[in-house]
C-alpha cells in the first residue's frame, strides 16, 4: 500500500517519522527495504527522498554485536547495480565523511569489507575511486590488530579483490605471505616476496613458514577431507627460492622432510606426491629416503607405486643380508594399518589401504602382535581374523603396555566388535572381566571381579555396552571358550536390577552358579599360561 502512495505524501511520512526504528519498521513493510534499493522504486528518481532515508534511517540495521550497519550494506549483500551503490554512497559521504572509513576502524562498518565478503570487486574498485584507505588497520570481533582489506580478502580466498589491493599497494607483512601461500595464489605470493625484498623484511625464516603454509594449505585439523588438487604452482616457487639461499643441500633435505612430514599429517595426498616428484625422489639421502619418507606413503594406497620404488631402488636398507628378510616391513605394515603418531588419536582403517597391505605381504612382511593389536585398536574384526590365521595367537600381552593383555586393551579403548574376535580365537577373559564390567555404569563391576584379581578399577570409561541385547552377544561370544570351573566368580553385595540382569544372563549363557564363596579360583596368570 505504501508502494502506491504520492512521492510527496511518501517524503511526508518519512519526515515526520520519530526515531531511525520508525523507518526501519516502516521500510520492513515495504518487501524488506526494496523502497531504498529496488530500482523499480522511488529511489531511483527522488534524490530528496534518498537524503530523508540517510538522515533518519541509515543506522536502522543492527547486525553482529549490535554494530549498526548502513542501508547501503543492503544494496551490496543484494547484487544491486555498481550505479545505484555508486549513488548512495556519494548521498552517505555528503552526510558522513569519514563512512568509507569508519572512525571505529569496525572492518564490518566499512563498505569496502562487505564488498569484499560478498566477493564484490566493482564496488572494491568504487570505493578506491572513491578514496577508501586500503591499508587501515581494523579491529576485529576479538580485538586482534593486523586485520586490514587485504587480510580479509586473503584469508575468504577472494583471489581477485587481493591481487587488486595488492596491486593498488595495499600494506604486505609476513601473514600475507603465509595467507596467499596456503590460498593457492602464485602470482600474489611472488608480488608479496618482491615487495618484502624490496623492504628489507624477506629472510630464511619467513621462506620457510611459507613453504609449510602452502603444503598445510591453512587446515591444520588432520579430519577434513583430504584435497586432491595440489598446491604445485606455490610450492615450486618458494622451494626455487629456498634453494638459491646459500646453505649446504642438507637444509634443503631437511626443508623437504619437515614438508613432506607436514603433508602426511594433515592427509594432503597431492602435495605429498608433487614434493616426492619434484625433489624426494632424485636428491634425498637414501637412508632419509627410505627411513623417513617410505612410512609417509605406507599409509595409504596413494603411496603404494612409490613404495614399491623405493624398495627396488634401495634394496640395502631394506633386506637383512642375514636372514634376507625385508626387516623394515613390519614398521611399514604398521603404518599401513593407520598408525602414523605416537599419539594415533584418530587412526585410519586398515580396511583403506589394502593394497598396500597386500604388496607388503607379498613382499615378505609378517604379521606380529604388533599388527594384531593395532587391528584390535581400529576395530577391524577382518584383519584380526586374517593376523590371527597367519599364526598370531590372539592370547598375548600388549606391545606398547605390557602390563596388560590385548583384549584388555581392546576393553580399555572402547573395542567392543574388536574384543569378540579376540575371545572367539582364544583371548582368556577371566583376567580382563575387570575391563568388560567397569563400563557399564554399575557398581555390580566390582561385585563381578575375580577372586583372585588384585587389579586397580581405573580404566577410563570411554564407551559403554548400548543395549542389553549387545550385552548378551558379548557373554555367548565369552561361552564358546569358557569352562564352568574356570568361570567362579565372587558375589558381591551390592544390589540393583542391572546386577539381577547380569547374574541371570549369566546363569543362562555360561551355566555358572555364582555363590558367596567360590568353590574354586584360577589366578589370571595360571588362566594366561593355559
Amino acid at each position: 500500500m505504501f508502494l502506491s502512495l504520492p512521492n510527496e505524501l511518501k517524503l511526508q511520512i518519512v519526515s515526520e517519522l520519530e526515531s531511525a526504528l520508525d523507518t526501519f519498521n516502516l521500510a520492513r513493510t515495504c518487501r524488506t527495504m526494496w523502497v531504498v534499493i529496488d530500482e523499480k522504486t522511488i529511489v531511483k528518481k527522488d534524490v530528496a527522498y534518498q537524503r530523508v532515508l540517510v538522515k533518519q534511517g541509515w543506522r536502522a540495521i543492527a547486525q553482529q554485536d549490535n554494530v549498526p550497519q548502513p542501508l547501503v550494506h543492503l544494496a551490496i549483500k543484494s547484487n544491486v547495480a555498481t550505479e545505484r551503490i555508486e549513488m548512495m554512497l556519494d548521498l552517505f559521504r555528503d552526510e558522513f565523511p569519514n563512512f568509507l572509513v569508519s572512525p571505529q576502524k569496525l572492518p564490518w562498518v566499512s563498505p569496502l569489507s562487505v564488498a569484499i565478503e560478498h566477493d564484490r570487486i566493482d564496488v572494491v574498485k568504487l570505493c578506491l575511486r572513491k578514496g577508501t584507505d586500503i591499508s587501515t588497520d581494523w579491529v576485529r570481533y576479538d580485538h586482534w590488530r593486523d586485520f586490514d582489506p587485504l587480510h580479509l580478502a586473503l584469508t575468504l580466498r577472494r583471489g581477485s579483490i587481493a591481487w587488486l589491493l595488492v596491486d593498488e599497494g595495499a600494506a604486505v607483512s609476513h601473514l600475507m605471505m603465509y595467507l596467499a601461500a596456503s590460498g593457492h595464489f602464485p602470482k600474489i605470493v611472488e608480488r608479496i616476496m618482491s615487495r618484502l625484498k624490496a623492504e628489507g623484511s624477506f629472510d630464511e625464516s619467513l621462506l620457510r613458514i611459507a613453504i609449510y603454509s602452502a603444503v598445510m594449505e591453512g587446515n591444520f585439523e588432520p579430519k577434513h577431507a583430504q584435497r586432491e588438487d595440489v598446491n604445485s604452482e606455490v610450492i615450486n616457487i618458494l622451494l626455487r627460492e629456498y634453494s638459491a639461499l646459500p646453505g649446504e643441500r642438507l637444509k634443503m633435505d631437511d626443508m623437504i622432510m619437515g614438508c613432506m612430514y607436514r603433508a602426511f599429517s594433515l592427509r594432503r595426498n597431492a602435495n605429498l606426491l608433487h614434493l616426492w616428484d619434484i625433489y624426494a625422489r632424485d636428491h634425498l639421502r637414501p637412508g632419509v629416503a627410505f627411513r623417513d619418507t617410505a612410512r609417509y606413503f605406507a599409509r595409504g594406497d596413494v603411496g603404494l607405486e612409490i613404495i614399491k620404488e623405493l624398495r627396488v631402488t634401495y634394496p640395502r636398507a631394506v633386506i637383512d643380508k642375514e636372514t634376507e628378510e625385508w626387516t623394515a616391513g613390519e614398521e611399514l605394515l604398521l603404518f599401513a594399518m593407520g598408525k602414523y603418531g605416537e599419539e594415533d588419536e584418530n587412526p585410519c582403517s586398515p580396511r583403506k589401504n589394502y593394497k598396500t597391505i597386500q604388496y607388503l605381504l607379498d613382499a615378505g612382511c609378517r604379521f606380529s602382535a604388533a599388527h594384531l593389536e593395532r587391528a584390535a585398536l581400529v576395530d577391524d574384526v577382518e584383519m584380526i581374523d586374517r593376523i590371527v590365521e597367519s599364526g598370531v595367537s590372539a592370547n598375548q600381552y600388549s606391545v606398547e603396555y605390557p602390563e596388560y593383555t590385548l583384549l584388555e586393551r581392546a576393553l580399555n579403548q572402547g573395542r567392543w566388535y574388536a574384543s569378540f574376535r579376540l575371545i572367539h580365537h582364544g583371548a582368556i577373559w577371566i583376567r580382563s572381566f575387570p575391563a568388560i564390567a567397569l563400563p557399564l555404569r554399575s557398581k555390580a563391576a566390582r561385585a563381578f571381579a575375580p577372586v583372585d584379581y588384585e587389579g586397580k578399577f581405573d580404566w577410563p570409561r570411554k564407551e559403554r555396552f548400548r543395549s542389553q541385547g549387545e550385552l548378551s552377544e558379548f557373554v555367548v561370544g565369552m561361552s564358546s571358550q569358557t569352562q564352568p570351573d574356570k568361570t567362579v566368580f565372587a558375589m558381591g553385595r551390592t544390589r540393583g536390577s542391572f546386577k539381577t540382569q547380569l547374574f541371570t544372563l549369566f546363569q543362562l549363557v555360561l551355566g555358572v552358579d555364582f555363590l558367596d564363596k567360590p568353590r574354586s579360583q584360577p589366578t589370571g596368570q595360571d588362566v594366561l599360561s593355559a
